[in-house]
Parts: C-alpha cells; structure tokens; sequence
C-alpha cells in the first residue's frame, strides 16, 4: 500500500507510466503504442499534468501519449524508491542511465533540448 507511481514494462516491451490513488493498484495507465528496440537507448518521459488532468509518456521526442485522469492524482506514500525492481524480485534486465527528477512539468522545447536529436543532455542545458 505504498505506490505512487509506477513506470514498467507492460508485458509486452511497450513502457508504461501508472500511477495509484490509493497506494495498492493501479488506476491509471499511460502506455506507449509499440514495443521499444532493445539495441538502443531511449529517452523516456513521464509526468503528471495536474493543471490539464493527464498522465503522459513520452519516448525519444515522439508525440506525448496521455491519459485523462479525471481529478485522479498519485497520492504520496512512504514506500522505497527503486530503479530497476518494482518488487525487488522482478528486475530490469538492461541499462539505467541518467535518471532525472523536476517538481514542475517540463516544455516541450525542455523535452526536445533533453533528447537533443539523440544524443541526450543532461539538464540544465
């Protein structure tokens, strides 16, 4: 019961952002329509639009997908943080670099200047 939120493989290698109300379940899903290339790096992003009410994903600059949330908002609990485990039995199979963290909802043009045409950078520019 201490969820917020949740970003993962949905089964079916398409990344998934979710977050939970109640610290137990999902229920909200924002999920990226195709399976990501295990042979490159991806820039993924994920944040909660609490002014425009969605939960969006975005991966390597392509177009946002977002989910309505209808006043749904992650609520803060005091489970660990954790990269590369959800559970601490089902682990990331792959490589974690450059995890970054805003307390505000980024541009677009700050989500482009990150992918930098595929090269990354890292924040602040």
């Amino acid at each position: 019961a201490t969820r917020e939120w949740l970003i993962r493989n949905n089964g079916a290698g398409q990344p998934s952002f979710q977050i939970s109300a109640n610290g137990a379940t999902v229920v909200l899903n924002a999920t990226w329509g195709a399976a990501l290339s295990t042979a490159a790096w991806h820039l993924v992003i994920v944040w909660h639009d609490s002014v425009a009410n969605t939960i969006n994903i975005q991966i390597d600059n392509e177009t946002p997908v977002s989910t309505a949330t209808a006043g749904v908002a992650p609520v803060a609990r005091a489970g660990e943080f954790r990269i590369g485990s959800e559970t601490g039995a089902l682990f990331f199979n792959g490589l974690i670099d450059e995890v970054g963290f805003s307390k505000r909802v980024l541009t677009t043009a700050e989500r482009t200047s990150l992918w930098n045409g595929g090269a990354g950078l890292t924040y602040p520019f």
